[in-house]
């Protein structure tokens, strides 16, 4: 079985989350990040409250659309990942974003 799949499995088992983040915390940033493209937007949102802000402020990084998982999470999370980043991510992810949601997060 390939990572993708292993990771799949994980999330969708009927662990409880906090075995779910330990077994997704076995695994790379960017293995998690190109599993996330499998999720539904459902799925996406628990794997982001499982992780917690700090962890997916490192998957974001790997992911090519992080605005797909971003836009599953409330704005002060979003803050708050964003605050985690290094200051290059930051700006990258901020740029990524439309003018007004830049000034929504920004201003929390």
């Amino acid at each position: 079985m390939d990572f993708i799949q292993e990771i799949l499995q994980i999330i969708r088992s009927n662990l409880p989350d906090h075995e779910i983040k330990e077994k997704l915390l076995e695994y790379h940033d960017s293995d998690i990040a190109d599993v996330l493209d499998y999720l539904e937007v459902e799925e996406r949102y628990r794997i982001a409250k499982i992780l917690g802000v700090e962890e997916v402020s490192d998957v974001l990084t790997y992911m090519d659309e992080p605005d797909e998982l971003l836009d599953q999470i409330s704005d002060e999370k979003v803050a708050d990942i964003i605050e985690n980043l290094d200051a290059d991510d930051a700006v990258d992810l901020l740029q990524e974003m439309e003018e007004e949601e830049q000034e929504k997060i920004l201003d929390l």
